[in-house]
């Protein structure tokens, strides 16, 4: 029987959410960014970064790594998940005969048991969203001298987040060509395994 139970769609919703918070600081920022691109005599650029992260050939394989992370955990946790519905459906059925004491006490154990889950998988999602955040954070620091090369390049003064801005000219936005020389210089990164809640630690010599 195949689980109903999805870690991708959590990290996906923990994703959304990450983005709309992101947002809603984009949006108060718009006001200051407009005034720096209007100032007299500038020349300012444009770069998405999360376009970069996204498509680019190392930000890629991250991603590809983070799918079967949550894919063997969808696999590891869909079980279990699969066993507490199990046991709920069983529980549900037996309450009514048994007497307050003992009703109470399964119910007890079966939330306690739900907890424990619960924990597990955050603990799950918290890892698998730190290790691939410091990918992309190494990405990011990639990332920095290109674009301050196409910069001083271009004799430009600026270069800003493209979704802080309204409106500009064609021709002022760099994600592209440094997409580009992100490939050439960097295609794939290795990404930490996570932790798994079933390995014992290590023993000290």
């Amino acid at each position: 029987m195949k689980s109903n139970y999805s870690l991708r769609a959590a990290i996906a919703a923990a994703g959304l959410a990450a983005a709309l918070v992101a947002s809603h600081a984009l949006a108060q920022d718009k006001a200051a960014t407009q005034s720096a691109t209007e100032l007299p005599g500038s020349h300012t650029l444009t770069v998405d970064r999360q376009e970069i992260l996204r498509n680019s050939k190392v930000g890629k394989d991250i991603t590809r790594q983070e799918d079967i992370f949550t894919d063997q955990e969808d696999a590891d946790f869909g079980g279990e998940n699969d066993a507490l519905r199990a046991e709920a459906q069983t529980l549900q059925q037996q309450l009514p005969t048994l007497t307050q004491d003992v009703r109470t006490q399964k119910i007890k154990a079966y939330r306690d048991k739900q907890t424990a889950f619960r924990q597990k998988v955050q603990s799950r999602l918290s890892q698998i969203q730190a290790v691939t955040s410091q990918a992309r954070e190494r990405v990011e620091a990639a990332v920095a001298p290109i674009i301050q090369d196409i910069m001083r390049e271009r004799g430009a003064d600026l270069v800003i987040e493209k979704a802080m801005v309204v409106t500009s000219k064609a021709g002022l936005d760099i994600t592209s060509i440094a997409m580009q020389r992100l490939d050439q210089k960097l295609s794939k990164m290795t990404v930490e395994q996570p932790k798994t809640p079933h390995a014992a630690p290590e023993k000290k010599q």
